[in-house]
């Protein structure tokens, strides 16, 4: 918490990218970002529970959890994601047609930064 209070410091640029593991604790990390004058580009991931599952056995073990600790709390993480989705939309939706359609991103995230 206490790198986001210092990051104007760090990103001259403004931009500034965090995973999805943000749904958990969103309410105390987006105010600092909006007080600090940072525009949202969400990403949805509209990937269904097997789909989720496949893509996290596939990558495997992490330097700091294992694939099976992110399996069992699969369950666990739903919530953080509703409560996130009911009062934040996402900017572009991914689901399992597009789910590596990189370069369609990319434009989405070009079109944003332009809107400034």
């Amino acid at each position: 918490m206490h790198l986001y209070a210092q990051l104007p410091r760090h990103t001259p640029n403004g931009l500034v990218v965090r995973d999805g593991v943000i749904d958990w604790y969103f309410d105390r990390i987006l105010p600092l970002f909006t007080e600090q004058g940072y525009r949202l580009f969400i990403i949805g991931y509209d990937l269904s529970r097997e789909k989720r599952a496949e893509l996290i056995t596939q990558r495997g073990d992490t330097p700091t959890t294992t694939a099976q600790r992110l399996l069992d709390i699969m369950e666990e993480h739903e919530p953080h994601v509703a409560r996130f989705r009911a009062q934040y939309a996402p900017t572009i939706s991914i689901d399992e047609t597009n789910l590596f359609d990189h370069d369609r991103v990319i434009a989405r995230l070009t079109r944003f930064l332009k809107e400034s």
